[in-house]
């Protein structure tokens, strides 16, 4: 295959529900401990969130999300797992961290049924990409844009599933018009390879630069490319720049490398040796094979 699907490996994204700033972190602390010690489900949840994310003191966050969750709370018991799969305040226990999103997942908590599927899609096995097709699938009938993504990624490449690039630019389309910039760009690749759908420079461009707005590295690289290259664009060196400086800043190894080039022959910009190196060296401690082949050859 020619064309990278590229997906997220985490969730844990929920916020604390308190909008008055100016109350300091003690305060909460204090005012969701006395509530919780009363009995309070949604308390003890807050503090886990309180100590996970503010405090970053995750052996209380764990012994809060395992009181809100003796309790039924579902993302309690979802961010249990969570910290069980990556050995947060705990030592990592996949089998914990299995049953914990299993029980979250079964109960009908989307966030749990989009990590459950996480889960098993790391482990990269037929077996396990066939659970992972399961779960993503259940999240993303329910809206859930990452699962969309997840489940057209395997639907393209035919893991845990037979493989359909019909259903492939389905599911990504479902999760490119909510924004998901992982899908935008997946969906762009797709009218650019004519893979399903008939090439279309146009819409490969909307659909990258919505990505690439939205902060997809993969999306502003590629867009330096087109740039670069005068593919489906007009070629414009000066925006070639712009778009790797974009992808650089968020250590996209490909992006650095072509910072390094742009500096090293001065296209559109002076030439800068020193800048060469720096990004040169940056793409190449990222293990990315042509910055260190560069380097050898040009004795920088």
């Amino acid at each position: 295959m020619k064309f990278f699907t590229y997906f997220i490996f985490l969730i844990h994204c929920f916020s604390l529900l308190v909008h008055a700033r100016d109350i300091s972190t003690t305060h909460l602390i204090t005012t969701y401990t006395q509530a919780a010690k009363q009995g309070d489900t949604s308390a003890m949840f807050q503090l886990g969130v309180l100590y996970f994310d503010t405090v970053n003191d995750y052996k209380n966050a764990l012994y809060w999300y395992t009181e809100a969750s003796k309790k039924g709370n579902l993302e309690a018991i979802n961010n249990l797992g969570y910290m069980y799969d990556n050995g947060f305040g705990t030592t990592k226990n996949d089998t914990l961290a299995e049953q914990y999103y299993q029980k979250a997942a079964n109960a009908g908590f989307v966030p749990a049924q989009l990590n459950l599927g996480l889960f098993y899609d790391k482990k990269n096995s037929d077996t396990y990409s066939k659970k992972a097709f399961y779960w993503y699938k259940k999240a993303a009938e329910q809206g859930n844009k990452i699962a969309q993504n997840n489940l057209g990624k395997l639907y393209y490449f035919g893991m845990g599933t037979q493989q359909d690039l019909r259903l492939a630019f389905s599911w990504f389309q479902e999760a490119a018009w909510q924004d998901e910039p992982l899908a935008q760009y997946n969906l762009a690749m797709m009218y650019h390879l004519s893979e399903y759908v008939s090439a279309d420079e146009e819409k490969m461009l909307f659909w990258l630069e919505r990505s690439a707005e939205n902060g997809s590295e993969h999306a502003q690289s590629k867009l330096g490319d087109l740039y670069a290259e005068g593919e489906g664009v007009e070629k414009d060196l000066s925006k070639a720049f712009s778009w790797y400086s974009k992808a650089a800043a968020q250590k996209y190894p490909k992006a650095m490398y072509q910072l390094g080039i742009f500096y090293f022959y001065g296209h559109s910009i002076p030439r800068d040796i020193i800048k060469a190196k720096e990004w040169l060296k940056k793409a190449s401690e990222l293990d990315y094979d042509e910055a260190k082949l560069f380097i050898e050859r040009n004795h920088l």
